[in-house]
Parts: C-alpha cells; sequence; structure tokens
C-alpha cells in the first residue's frame, strides 16, 4: 500500500515517530503510571538498580530458557538430567554470563543506544536542513503487508519452536513485526546519500559507545539509564499529564520531543552523579 503519491522520506519520519509515541495504548491510568514510575527509578536511581535488575532478569531467563534450548539442540543430553534440574543450571549460567560480561554487555547497550541517538540526530540536521540530502520528488514509502518478509522473520519462527518459551517469543515478534516494517518501509525510501550518513553516524555512535562503556563504567551506567528513564517518563507521563493539560494531548512536534528528552535525561544523569560523589562525603562524615 503506497501512502501517498509524493512522500518525502525526511519530511515525515521524525514527525510519524513522535506520533506514535503519542498513540501508544496507555490511555489507561494503571499502564501509563506505571511506566512513568519505572521511568523515575531508572532516572535518579538506574545506576544502582542496573546491575541488580540485570542479574534478576538474567536467572529468570537462563531458568526459562535452559532446558527448551538443551531439548532442541541435545535430546540425549537433556534427558540424561532431570527436567526439574535445568532451571538451576539456567539460574546459575545467567549469574556466572552476567558476572563475567557485565562491562561489555553495558557498552555494547550503550553503543546501541548512542548508536540510535546519533541516526536521529542526523535525521534532525537533514529534515531542519543543516545537511543537505534531499531525496528525490518521486520517493514513496511502500507499508509492508502482512505478508511480507520483513527481517528476524526467519530467526523468530526458529525460536517459536523451542518448548515452553516459544508461544512468548512469537509474542513478543508479533508485537514488535509493525515496527520493524515501519522501520525497513523507511529505510527503503531514502537516498543513498541519507543511507550512507545514517551507516556513518550509526557506526561512529556504536564504536563511540563501546569505547566509552568499557573506560567509564559507572558514569555510562549513569547516563545509559537516565536516558531510558526519561523516555518512560515521557512515554508515561504524557498520557496522565494529558488529562489534568489537554493541551499535551496535541501532536508534539519532534523537535520538542527529543529537547524534551535530553533535557530529562541531562537531570537525571547529573542527579545520580551528584548522589554518587555526596555518598563517600557521607561516610567520611559518619566515621569521623
Amino acid at each position: 500500500m503506497f501512502v501517498g503519491d509524493q512522500i518525502p522520506s525526511q519530511s515525515q519520519t521524525l514527525n510519524e515517530a513522535a506520533a506514535q509515541l503519542q498513540a501508544l495504548p496507555l490511555l489507561d491510568l494503571a499502564p501509563a503510571g506505571l511506566l512513568a514510575i519505572v521511568g523515575l527509578l531508572l532516572l535518579f536511581y538506574g545506576q544502582k538498580l542496573l546491575k541488580p535488575s540485570l542479574v534478576c532478569a538474567a536467572i529468570i531467563v537462563g531458568a526459562w530458557i535452559a532446558g527448551p534450548l538443551v531439548g532442541m539442540f541435545s535430546p540425549p543430553i537433556a534427558a540424561k538430567l532431570p527436567s526439574l534440574l535445568w532451571p538451576l543450571i539456567g539460574a546459575v549460567a545467567g549469574l556466572v554470563f552476567i558476572a563475567l560480561s557485565w562491562r561489555l554487555l553495558l557498552a555494547i547497550s550503550f553503543g546501541i543506544v548512542l548508536a540510535a541517538a546519533l541516526a536521529i540526530g542526523s535525521r534532525a540536521l537533514v529534515e531542519t536542513g543543516f545537511i543537505d540530502a534531499a531525496p528525490s520528488a518521486s520517493s514513496v514509502i511502500v507499508e509492508p503487508s502482512e505478508d511480507s518478509a520483513l527481517p528476524l522473520d526467519n530467526l523468530a519462527l526458529s525460536a517459536s519452536k523451542l518448548q515452553g518459551v516459544g508461544p512468548a517469543l512469537e509474542r513478543v515478534h508479533s508485537t514488535v513485526r509493525p515496527f520493524i516494517g515501519w522501520v525497513s518501509a523507511r529505510w527503503e525510501a531514502e537516498p543513498p546519500q541519507m543511507r550512507t550518513l545514517f551507516v556513518a553516524s550509526s557506526a561512529t555512535g556504536l564504536f563511540m559507545g563501546i569505547l566509552l562503556g568499557l573506560l567509564l563504567a559507572k558514569d555510562i551506567s549513569a547516563l545509559l539509564t537516565a536516558i531510558m528513564g526519561a523516555l518512560f517518563l515521557l512515554i508515561g507521563g504524557i498520557p496522565l499529564g494529558a488529562r489534568e493539560f489537554p493541551a499535551l494531548a496535541e501532536p508534539l512536534h519532534p523537535m520538542t520531543w527529543l529537547i524534551a528528552w535530553a533535557a530529562i535525561a541531562a537531570v537525571g544523569f547529573f542527579a545520580q552523579l551528584m548522589m554518587r560523589k555526596s555518598k563517600p562525603a557521607e561516610d567520611q562524615t559518619n566515621d569521623g
């Protein structure tokens, strides 16, 4: 299905992304409030909560997928041990994995976030005219149909065959598939110079993020959780605020989203740094 006859791929993408964030199904107070609370916790206490949260998540995921995973790739080995033992082995494996790769996972996560941030920033620079990468006047966005093959479809099909976890993974894939299709359609509509800009900015962000994450783990953990907390707070807080301030229900300009996101993340980041620096001073006072 074609969306319009002549849709410039640059002029609409950020607007559509901002509209999709505001159109998330958070009309009920409970999910919006929960998302806002999680955002606040990540914003101001994310550095303290990140590692314990990852440890708990690794233990749960390891216990959940260990049995089905071994049963899929090596049924004879899976049959040799009692089924109740595999969750314990998976939980221990998840704990060991986090303990050994904590800093690397943090660095990769920040690299991905920084790559996305630079890609969004390059898009914003193009749309505001600072970078000349205008598309052809005949550029169109072709939305994929439900039967269209998308990236990760084959991987999701294989994962859905895992006993015990397959249905849950299939539900996750069906939830994120429309977003993957949205991104894929807009990528195909981009002119070559814009794709080159995206690849270059994303690769730079990924490399810088991984390097900074490895060298400055404490500061980057605070920054990463502040960025994610600010996003969750915006997504959950706008539907809540719209009940008292109807103007928030109006579509926000994408630059408003970006500026608000950056400002809130900066507040959370510096708040976490101040709390971390004040703790040694309190300890010295108590010791004295």
